[in-house]
């Protein structure tokens, strides 16, 4: 971290160096960019930290809340997709208005429609679990914290 911190200040010098001819504009936004420089630093340091720190704390992902929160977004997931397909099976295979009467013949046509339209992007399925499992982990990880913390 530190040594990706000096090529960076190294490099902006140099450049402030060959673009800023004029000494005074050259010292001023060179000590701009430096305290700019220093800030991000110093908030990328304590962003780690607490990286670092979260590292330490037990594995959340066998906190009953944290399989809950999973479970209801996989549900939510589930519901969307077949409440999309739901909606174009009655608009494109029964003219708007879904009938099923209690036969063999109307459950099968209303699976083979659902089947037919029920496709799952495996990349955006993928993303939606990752993101569905970063939103757990850190919603329980700072329940967890909070709960921790020194009163």
């Amino acid at each position: 971290m530190n040594s990706v911190h000096r090529e960076i200040t190294s490099f902006v010098r140099a450049a402030l160096a060959h673009i800023i001819t004029d000494e005074q504009v050259h010292n001023e936004v060179l000590e701009i960019s430096m305290t700019f420089l220093q800030g991000n630093f110093q908030e990328a340091k304590q962003e780690l930290r607490r990286l670092c720190e979260d590292e330490k704390l037990q594995p959340i992902t066998y906190n009953h809340y944290y399989t809950d929160s999973i479970q209801k977004a996989r549900q939510e997931n589930m519901r969307n997709l077949l409440k999309k397909a739901m909606n174009e099976t009655t608009a494109q295979d029964w003219n708007g208005k879904l009938h099923v009467s209690n036969n063999n013949f109307d459950s099968a046509k209303l699976l083979s429609s659902l089947q037919n339209r029920i496709i799952i992007d495996m990349d955006a399925q993928a993303c939606t679990e990752v993101l569905s499992s970063l939103d757990a982990y850190y919603k329980v990880s700072c329940s967890f914290v909070r709960t921790r913390a020194p009163s």
